[in-house]
């Protein structure tokens, strides 16, 4: 496996009373569909689907588990490690789509 690259969170921004979105500088090449694994250092590692693309990269967090609470509770300028993206991208296409899914992950 690769080593975690060390990123610094740019932003965190509550969504909801659930999510927090947290928003980090990472110019590797993702595509819609595609995840990390989030390193919490001291706490674990977890899949996190990307809800922004760019060199700003964005996952949005459901404090449900160990690791996610520890991750929504991290302020700017705090490091997390990332690896990927892994998973099968897609290209978006023009015109009409339907999207099924759950939870947090679909984001």
């Amino acid at each position: 496996m690769d080593r975690p690259r060390i990123v610094e969170i740019l932003e965190k921004k509550r969504e909801t009373p659930l999510v927090t979105t947290i928003r980090f500088l990472d110019r590797a090449k993702a595509a819609p569909g595609q995840y990390y694994m989030i390193w919490v250092p001291g706490v674990d590692e977890v899949p996190m689907s990307l809800c922004h693309l760019g060199d700003c990269k964005g996952i949005a967090v459901h404090a449900k588990g160990e690791a996610t609470r520890a991750l929504v509770g991290m302020e700017p300028g705090e490091r997390i490690g990332v690896r990927g993206p892994y998973g099968r991208g897609f290209e978006p296409r023009k015109g009409k789509a339907l999207v099924v899914g759950g939870g947090t992950g679909i984001a």
